[in-house]
Formats: structure tokens, sequence, C-alpha cells
């Protein structure tokens, strides 16, 4: 139905940048068709624990409780069984990386959107 609609939001957004606490920067998905995610870290600096949280609000200052996506174990990331996600959008204004419990390693999460 969208076949060559589609375009791909390239490069990805890096809403969390090597870091292992703190609140990422949001990504506008009011255009996008779908969006998603990818949490990585540093070839030998893999993390055992932490949570990272995948949220969204409906301005990029929004000053209340953001509505969770989804909520990522890092250490399921490491065995590949979490990390990696996507979602159609529906009322979703802005998107977000937040750390919910702080990793032990550094990590990065990306954003992407199809438009």
């Amino acid at each position: 139905m969208y076949g060559s609609q589609l375009k791909i939001a390239l490069p990805g957004f890096a809403s969390l940048s090597g870091v292992t606490t703190g609140t990422g920067r949001p990504l506008s998905v009011n255009d996008m068709f779908r969006f998603g995610w990818i949490v990585t870290y540093t070839a030998g600096s893999a993390p055992t624990s932490g949570t990272v949280i995948i949220e969204c609000a409906p301005t990029p200052d929004y000053a209340g409780t953001w509505f969770i996506l989804q909520t990522i174990t890092l250490a399921n990331v490491v065995t590949g069984a979490e990390g990696v996600g996507q979602r159609d959008n529906g009322a979703v204004g802005f998107v977000r990386a937040r750390i919910g419990t702080n990793a032990d390693q550094a990590i990065s999460v990306f954003l992407n959107g199809l438009v």
C-alpha cells in the first residue's frame, strides 16, 4: 500500500550517546509512518545491568510524565533478546530514550523513522 512512498530518515538520530545515565534528546515523529530504535554499546564493554526506557510525549519539552513505549533490560541487549524495536506511529509526537536504571557500561540509543 505504501510501497514506494516510504523513505527512511537517515542517518539514525542519537538520542543517547555513550552514557550510563540521563535523558536523551527527543526526535519528532509527527510526520513519520513508523519509527524504531536500537541500543548499542562498545565491543568489549557490554552492559550487564541497567535499563533503557523508550518513551513519547506530545511536545519535546513536555514537563509531565512521558508515556513508556518499551523498557529494555541492558543485560538482554548483550544476548540479542532485546535492544531493537519499532512501532507504527499513532498519536505520538516526540520520542526519546532515557536511562531508567543506571547502566554499568556506556550505551547509545539511536532512533529512526519512516516517512
